[in-house]
């Protein structure tokens, strides 16, 4: 029987003595043969199948091409050029689009190792991260756009909104935190540990500092003038004293009157 050609709608039509799979959709394993265990669910989903087992793919074109086992697509065009790579995941739509030979990676969000071809236990949370990645692996990046424009550098993590965004080739890198390590290129072995973190940290002790400087001002003052104050009340007080006695001796001294 001839292979099924790519638009023909015809779920399991090549089947021969595999067993245990589901096609909803159409042209779900239409080249299938022996695969086991395998499910479809979609257009185009696992249409050139032949042989594989223990698939999943969800979504238009989802594991269009594969041949291997053991890969979990969800969403369109996931994991949609793969042919013989191993125990992939993805999901997301696009979510490692070119992968051809690459094992072990997971994808999750839209976009996400988009670009992987020959990339190996990579993992990529957040909508385009590590999107031009091509054959590097143990990279780990997690945000939106985190390590987005790598290409062949391996063992970097990367946690954040665009953490490492602009890394090519740098391998042994880590960021933590949005925007870091976003102006290294091609540098190997840095730390930008929760750069913008620090930072915000930092300028919250300054301006507590600050704060402090000030209070410390203002209770100086207030002892200024508590002192001067109390010498205002001295000088007053010794004012008085003086009043008191001017008074006093101001007054007649007291008659004494002889009784006859």
């Amino acid at each position: 029987m001839p292979p099924m050609k790519y638009g023909e709608a015809y779920s399991l039509f090549s089947n021969t003595t595999g067993s245990n799979n589901t096609a909803t959709g159409n042209g779900e394993f239409g080249n299938n043969i022996t695969g086991n265990g395998n499910t479809a669910n979609g257009d185009s989903t696992l249409s050139f199948n032949l042989s594989a087992s223990q698939n999943t793919a969800t979504g238009c074109q989802a594991l269009h091409v594969n041949n291997a086992d053991n890969y979990t697509a969800t969403g369109f065009q996931t994991l949609l050029s793969d042919t013989s790579g191993t125990e992939n995941t993805a999901a997301g739509s696009q979510a490692l689009l070119e992968n051809t030979t690459g094992g072990d990676n997971t994808a999750t969000g839209i976009s996400t190792l988009s670009q992987n071809t020959t990339g190996s236990s990579n993992t990529a949370s957040g909508g385009f991260a590590l999107f031009n990645n091509k054959g590097g692996s143990f990279n780990t990046a997690t945000g939106l756009n985190a390590l987005h424009n790598k290409i062949n550098a391996s063992e970097n993590t990367a946690v954040g909104t665009q953490a490492l965004n602009n890394n090519i080739s740098g391998s042994n890198n880590t960021a933590l935190g949005a925007l870091a390590g976003q102006n290294l290129t091609t540098g190997n072995n840095n730390i930008a540990m929760l750069l913008n973190e620090f930072l915000k940290e930092h300028r919250t002790v300054a301006e507590q500092q600050t704060k402090v400087a000030e209070q410390e001002s203002t209770i100086a003052e207030l002892n200024t003038t508590v002192a001067q104050q109390q010498k205002q009340i001295e000088a007053f007080t010794a004012t008085v004293q003086k009043v008191s006695d001017q008074v006093a001796l101001s007054k007649p001294a007291p008659q004494l009157v002889a009784n006859a």
